[in-house]
């Protein structure tokens, strides 16, 4: 039979009488199945009852008791006001069918999931009543609760029509906030009730079936709800111009942010501008209505953009969304004021993105401004909003390294999530061990690593209690912890912790994209990509081989429906290889990865030149400096010609950035050149980088005048190549002319080069047996890099070596004994 039968047996054998058994027959045993075991279970279960305990017990086997606090015995016994009911409850304890739930107060659950859905199947109509009771009861003596309303709803929808519930289906709000249990209970009844009705009703339950599974984690059933509803708004639309053009814009913007929740970012943007046409149409009509919709919408795009990487049109998106909620709450301060700080706090997380921490900071005080004077007025409902400002300000001053005031933020946020989670731990013990997470990132990056491993690992422990109920929200911020954790054994050198946590993380991640390929097999790819990376620093080339591999192959996957990010990763991935195969002295592979990264990274700057132009120029450079090594000249100048006519177009887009790596690329440019000895495409390019940094050098001299010299410098060693002594010493002056004015920016990189430059006249001058000024530049030569001993003694032995040699040289050829 059932083992449980054993058990209830063992605990229970005063109740039963044995003088009514059966002889046992052991034919039996070759006789049973699932129906009689059933059978055998129930049998067991009423035989150790009374018929008042089997009664409450089929009564509370349809309560819920996955929610916190069922079932609970104060409104049992409240609700049935019966003598013997407290005895029927303590009997089932007794017996084994009731068990008390952990650190809960009068909460219950039963001791086998099995009874109680055995149990469950007999339940009628009178039961279900019982069951609306109960939680109506529980809602005087506790308050509201979402999850009760919820089960009142799906026990209606057994005994009631379905007229009577599909107004309290269609209007159920904050989904986010319901469990996955009544989420489900929500999406059956959806599933009913959407054959009932036509219409606009019927688009309504599609509409609001769509949010249950979206907010479930199932994507494609949410995306087929969606257009259900779009399909019949748009019929309706047809034959009533103009009455559900907002309802339609509702059903887009839904799409757009599935699609962006699924990384298939250009149907996103697609239907986000559906819903940005409607919108501003509608606005014209009844600015009144829809300018919060036309803001929210704005909101949608920069959120949109900024996962795309186009950092500018977020920025303007979200700029736009901004003056319209500015402008509203001027007018209407109480409605108005937590969206605007909803959009100050998401344009600073896009300046924290692009690394504009001070503009950052700015709109996160801004916003916590705003959240402080929203949960002085309404805790309740601001605090949690409060906290997760207090945490991106507390980020920001990390970044700028304001440690203490970083700090300052996450523990006044952490304090909010603490009392918040004593009311409601399900929710917001998440955000305590997030903020755990923040603070442990902060002390890491003030070295006390015991502290940060600390807290990592009890935010762990919190994360995984949490993960049994929400799998798939918490068990993506333990693969997240995991890596960090990673990150930090690293740092120590403890490799064997390094690795599995690592692996712990990649665990987690192929756990996640097994159920939800679309979501998380980038995750997976990013992890592995990390691993070849650890294990490259380790020297493990088989191992990092492995997991690059792993990771390309997904990235090239996942690339046909999201190029502009997986692409991304497929150049990096292909460009890691090439390194380990360079190590290897695999030459043939590495120039493959090199030179595949770079086609990869040329296709991703056609399509989106404002993203990945200028990311093709780190690869060109690796490719070229990996030809230098090789001596093969003739290609590395074909890659730095590359990199030039990219820098030309990106200097005309954003001058201020690209400018100086033109300057940068034109002076390789002439290196080629000069490595291929032709002088006059050497000298060309040379002169047009020391134009460049001149013109850098007028503008930023605590910037570029290092660089100019530089130039100068370069020009003064071609020239002596060439044997044009008289053009090297012109050159020569004039490197040595601008590093002592740049001496008052960059002193050490300006005394060495002073130093060279100096040694190398004085060989010049000795050669035209201009003897005084050789020994006098040796004299300076000497000065010089004797000033940087003086910091850093033992650093610049070897060059001094080397002058001492030229100068006993320079005195044994012209026989001078001073």
């Amino acid at each position: 039979g059932h083992p449980i039968s054993m058990e209830l047996i063992v605990r229970n054998y005063e109740h039963i009488n044995v003088d009514n058994l059966e002889i046992f027959d052991p034919k039996i045993i070759l006789d049973v199945d699932s129906e009689k075991t059933e059978e055998y279970l129930n049998r067991v279960v009423m035989e150790v009852l009374s018929d008042n305990d089997y009664e409450l017990l089929k009564n509370l086997s349809i309560i819920n008791s996955d929610i916190e606090n069922n079932i609970n015995k104060r409104v049992v016994e409240t609700l049935y006001i019966d003598a013997n009911i407290n005895l029927s409850f303590k009997n089932l304890i007794n017996a084994g069918f009731l068990k008390k739930k952990d650190n809960q107060e009068d909460a219950y659950e039963f001791t086998y999931d099995h009874i109680k859905e055995s149990l469950g199947l007999e339940v009628d109509e009178v039961n279900h009543r019982l069951a609306i009771n109960y939680y109506t009861k529980k809602k005087e003596l506790y308050g509201e609760n979402p999850a009760d309303f919820i089960e009142i709803l799906y026990h209606n929808s057994l005994i009631e029509t379905k007229e009577n519930l599909v107004l309290d289906f269609i209007s159920t709000e904050n989904p986010e906030l319901l469990k996955p249990y009544s989420l489900n209970k929500l999406v059956t009844l959806g599933k009913e009730l959407k054959e009932f009705f036509e219409g606009e009703l019927k688009a309504k339950i599609y509409y609001q079936l769509g949010i249950f599974y979206y907010t479930l984690g199932r994507y494609s059933e949410a995306e087929t709800c969606y257009n259900d509803a779009l399909k019949i708004y748009l019929d309706l639309e047809e034959r009533n111009p103009n009455l559900y053009q907002d309802k339609i814009a509702d059903v887009y913007s839904k799409l757009g942010t599935l699609f962006m929740k699924s990384r298939k970012y250009d149907e996103a943007e697609k239907y986000h501008n559906l819903t940005l046409n409607i919108k501003l149409t509608l606005v014209e009509k009844e600015p009144n209505t829809f300018l919060p919709h036309l803001a929210w919408t704005y909101g949608n795009l920069g959120l949109l953009y900024k996962a795309k990487k186009s950092y500018k049109m977020s920025e303007n998106s979200f700029k736009r969304a901004l003056d319209i909620r500015k402008g509203l709450a001027l007018t209407d301060r109480n409605d108005y004021l937590a969206d605007l700080a909803w959009t100050r706090g998401n344009l600073g997380l896009l300046y924290n993105k692009i690394k504009k921490k001070q503009k950052a900071k700015k709109e996160f005080l801004k916003a916590l401004e705003i959240r402080e004077e929203l949960a002085e007025r309404d805790p309740t409902t601001y605090l949690s909003d409060l906290a997760w400002t207090q945490n991106n300000l507390g980020t920001i001053y990390k970044k700028l390294q304001k440690y203490e005031y970083g700090k300052q933020m996450h523990l006044k946020a952490l304090k909010i999530y603490e009392d918040l989670s004593i009311k409601n731990p399900e929710y917001y013990l998440y955000y305590k061990a997030w903020t755990w997470d923040q603070l442990a990132l902060l002390y890491m990056n003030l070295k006390d690593n015991d502290e940060s491993e600390r807290l990592f690992k009890e935010s762990l422990k919190i994360k995984r209690i949490l993960a049994k109920s929400k799998p798939f929200k918490i068990e993506k911020s333990i693969m997240w912890s995991n890596g960090k954790l990673g990150l930090l054994y690293s740092k120590e050198k403890k490799y064997e912790e390094a690795e599995e946590s690592f692996l712990k993380a990649l665990s987690n991640a192929q756990k996640l994209a097994l159920y939800y390929p679309d979501l998380f097999e980038n995750n997976v790819a990013d992890i592995q990509l990390r691993l070849g990376n650890f294990y490259r620093g380790l020297n493990k080339t088989f191992e990092a081989e492995s997991a690059y591999k792993e990771a390309l192959k997904i990235n090239l996957k996942l690339s046909k429906k999201n190029p502009e990010l997986n692409l991304f990763y497929v150049g990096i991935t292909y460009n890691n290889l090439a390194k380990i195969y360079l190590n290897q002295n695999r030459l043939k592979d590495a120039e493959i990865c090199f030179l595949t990264a770079k086609k990869v990274r040329k296709k991703l700057a056609f399509r989106y030149p404002e993203i990945f132009l200028h990311y093709i120029e780190i690869y060109t450079d690796l490719l070229g400096k990996f030809y230098m090594n090789l001596n093969q000249y003739d290609k590395t100048l074909k890659t730095k010609l590359l990199d030039l006519k990219i820098y030309k177009r990106m200097a005309e887009i954003n001058p201020k950035t690209f400018f100086p790596r033109l300057a940068k690329v034109q002076k390789e440019v002439g290196s080629c050149y000069n490595k291929l000895d032709k002088f006059n495409e050497a000298e060309q390019a040379f002169f047009k980088s020391k134009k460049q940094y001149e013109n850098l050098a007028e503008k930023y001299p605590e910037i570029y005048l290092t660089s100019l010299a530089e130039i100068f410098q370069t020009l003064s060693h071609f020239y002596i190549k060439f044997n044009l002594k008289n053009e090297a010493l012109n050159n020569n002056h004039n490197a040595i002319n601008v590093f002592q004015q740049a001496m008052i920016y960059k002193q050490k990189l300006c005394l060495r080069n002073l130093a060279y430059l100096h040694n190398e006249r004085a060989l010049i001058h000795s050669e035209f047996k201009r003897f005084m000024s050789a020994k006098r530049n040796f004299a300076f030569s000497l000065e010089y890099i004797l000033d940087l001993v003086e910091e850093t003694p033992g650093k610049h032995l070897t060059y001094i070596n080397k002058i001492f040699d030229d100068i006993r040289l320079f005195y044994q050829n012209f026989e001078d004994l001073e």
